[in-house]
């Protein structure tokens, strides 16, 4: 877990964000104007490990020591002070109603609305892996538990009823969701995930490792050897090679469409 967290640290703090860098340069300047926050800034901790932009702007950040947000100018905190039963926090998810969903180390989910805490969710009773990744469709929040599988939670009163889909061995590390369509990363390759009598994970690729998609619906798709691309008639299309020597851990489109790429 200790290693996965620290790629998501690299991913967003110390990578070189191709294009954005080549974009700067054609505008004329050697130097991208990065600004980096950290724990003299008002951070509590210095390692970041997800952000997410909830529908008032707020940026939120997940650490080892708690949940930040920030406004722009400074960082509010939220602990197990707070309310938080846990501060070691990895995952983050914000919902078109302003629901914030927060995975913990311990393989809990904490439900916040504002500030406050409404509720926390157990996926697995007998399990306490982190939480990496979650996704909400409809009333259905999903979450990768590490070395479990997909966690699927429906409400059910004022609890959840779980149900597990996968296992260890197909190393899931995040789910990309746009309508009805789940799309689901791992170490063993790119899968989709359907509902209904029949459904089910169906792997389509072998070497995909990072899922993203974009506003407009496309699924963008980064391999094992750094080949960036998207997925179109039941094919993975690859479109250019990042050349680096490290590997691709994350990918994401901007508000322009510009394709995002992040190395170790």
């Amino acid at each position: 877990m200790k290693e996965k967290l620290l790629i998501r640290t690299l991913s967003l703090w110390a990578s070189l964000w191709v294009g954005f860098s080549c974009a700067w340069a054609a505008a004329g300047s050697a130097d991208p104007p990065f600004r980096y926050y950290s724990a003299a800034d008002g951070l509590t901790q210095s390692d970041v490990y997800a952000i997410a932009q909830d529908r008032s702007g707020y940026l939120w950040f997940t650490t080892a020591r708690g949940l930040n947000r920030f406004d722009g100018q400074s960082f509010d905190h939220y602990t197990i002070a707070d309310g938080m039963p846990h501060n070691n926090l990895t995952a983050i998810y914000v919902d078109a109603d302003n629901t914030i969903f927060v995975g913990d180390t311990r393989g809990g989910i904490t439900v916040l609305q504002g500030s406050r805490v409404l509720r926390t969710i157990a996926p697995f009773a007998n399990s306490s892996a982190p939480i990496l990744d979650i996704e909400v469709i409809g009333q259905a929040v999903f979450a990768v538990v590490e070395g479990v599988g997909i966690a699927r939670m429906t409400p059910v009163g004022d609890d959840y009823r779980t149900e597990q889909i996968g296992d260890a061995s197909l190393g899931i590390t995040d789910l990309a969701v746009f309508g009805t369509d789940v799309w689901v990363a791992s170490t063993t390759g790119l899968y989709k995930l359907t509902f209904g009598s029949n459904g089910g994970l169906t792997k389509l690729d072998d070497s995909i490792t990072h899922t993203h998609v974009d506003r407009s619906g496309r699924l963008w798709l980064a391999d094992s050897n750094n080949f960036v691309g998207h997925w179109e008639d039941g094919n993975f299309t690859r479109q250019t090679r990042i050349e680096s020597a490290n590997p691709i851990v994350d990918i994401v489109t901007d508000s322009a469409g510009v394709l995002w790429a992040a190395t170790s």
